[in-house]
């Protein structure tokens, strides 16, 4: 009896697990090719990261939003060069969440969350210096304060000029399962899965792009988000002490964000 009750307990704890992905609106995987992490690979081409058909509309054959669409193609580019898989094609095996953060004042940064039957961890990537794009080598280099830019350009016709690109910043850090039921309660807070996903369509741009990617077995999510709903996720990770305090200063100074008890 005493066994009964104790698996009973787990399926219900599992349950309850799940349930910010009840009722979820999944994006379907299509595998259409392998993923490879080689910028050789590509022939001048950038893979693009997010599924075409939130920017393309298959009956008139036109961009939806055309003036902004290189700039997810300079999103996949940073993505790239910071050997981030793609998640809206096949599953990879685990669950993932990938919080992506570009802005003009610090270069492009990714806080990713995973969990696979065995553990969970996170990482936090950022580049050296702002990708600019179409094809522009950029000299934005930052300094140990993220404070001071120097600025100078200079136009290539090929997407091998950026071979220095690197990743300037890592940390990696493993999570225990509170930890992570944590962050799947602001999931739910905030129905993640459960609102569809979409590309905002706008005429103007800040200069800053927060996206929220998921990855799980039943499919895919891309969601752009506003501050407001950003900030919840930001916090979590500072929380947990994943985020480089050098890009919580940025966001300090600039006023990106009103980062609350920071």
């Amino acid at each position: 009896m005493r066994y009964k009750l104790f698996l009973l307990l787990i399926l219900i704890m599992t349950e309850c697990s799940e349930n910010y992905k009840e009722k979820g609106i999944f994006i379907p995987f299509n595998c259409n090719r392998p993923f490879s992490f080689k910028i050789e690979d590509y022939n001048d081409s950038i893979p693009f990261y997010f599924p075409k058909n939130l920017f393309y509309d298959s009956i008139t054959q036109k961009n939806i939003d055309s003036r902004w669409f290189d700039e997810w193609e300079e999103i996949s580019y940073a993505l790239l060069k910071m050997n981030e898989p793609i998640l809206c094609e096949c599953y990879h095996s685990c669950e993932t969440y990938r919080l992506y953060l570009g802005e003009t004042f610090y270069p492009s940064t990714t806080i990713t969350i995973n969990k696979d039957a065995d553990s969970i961890w996170v990482d936090f990537k950022s580049l050296d210096r702002v990708i600019e794009f179409p094809f522009l080598i950029s000299e934005d280099i930052f300094d140990d304060k993220f404070d001071k830019v120097a600025h100078r350009q200079t136009h290539d016709d090929s997407i091998h000029n950026n071979p220095n690109y690197i990743i300037a910043t890592f940390i990696h850090k493993k999570l225990s399962e509170k930890e992570w039921n944590s962050f799947t309660e602001i999931l739910d807070i905030n129905r993640f899965w459960q609102l569809p996903s979409y590309h905002k369509v706008v005429d103007y741009r800040s200069g800053t792009e927060w996206i929220m990617e998921g990855h799980c077995k039943s499919g895919y999510k891309y969601l752009e988000y506003e501050s407001s709903t950003f900030l919840k996720y930001l916090n979590y990770f500072i929380d947990i002490g994943i985020v480089d305090q050098r890009l919580i200063k940025v966001f300090k100074k600039y006023k990106i964000l009103q980062l609350t008890n920071r």
